[in-house]
């Protein structure tokens, strides 16, 4: 049921009059309907028939593209980037304290600063503009450290 559901996410209909949309200016790239949890099992109905081998496929894509962007040299702006910073944990303990909110977290960190929005308009911000944000935020935060620790070094 979780492939079907994964399946149902990532393969959403298509919008309404697409092939119109396209040729507009404003054309934002994604042919997709956004995504909405409350139609998510109304969409795994049509995949239910789907071959196992096409809905394996599906977990497959999903696996290589989080691989890709937790491991992944990325050029960038003629820089390479490496984002698996942004899933290194700092931490020596392996079992957290208190259990973190993921991607939600991810979501209201962003919409508290402000430079995308309220959560909806992070929300409707691309993928790769939040990655390189939460990137630049992280850089920040590992040269602060350092200095941090520099300075109790020194007293």
């Amino acid at each position: 049921d979780l492939l079907l559901q994964l399946t149902a996410t990532l393969y959403r209909p298509k919008k309404n009059f697409h092939f119109i949309r396209k040729s507009l200016p404003k054309y934002d790239g994604d042919c997709r309907v956004p995504f909405n949890a409350y139609f998510t099992d109304k969409y795994v109905k049509s995949f239910q028939y789907a071959p196992i081998g096409f809905v394996f496929g599906t977990y497959l894509f999903f696996g290589a593209m989080q691989q890709y962007i937790t491991s992944a040299e990325i050029p960038w702006a003629g820089k390479i980037i490496n984002l698996s910073i942004l899933f290194d944990s700092d931490s020596k303990s392996t079992e957290p304290e208190h259990a973190g909110l993921g991607m939600d977290a991810v979501l209201m960190s962003m919409a508290e600063g402000g430079s995308f929005g309220n959560i909806d308009q992070v929300m409707q911000t691309p993928f790769w503009t939040i990655m390189l944000k939460m990137y630049d935020i992280r850089i920040r935060n590992l040269e602060q450290q350092k200095q941090l620790d520099s300075y109790d070094k020194h007293h």
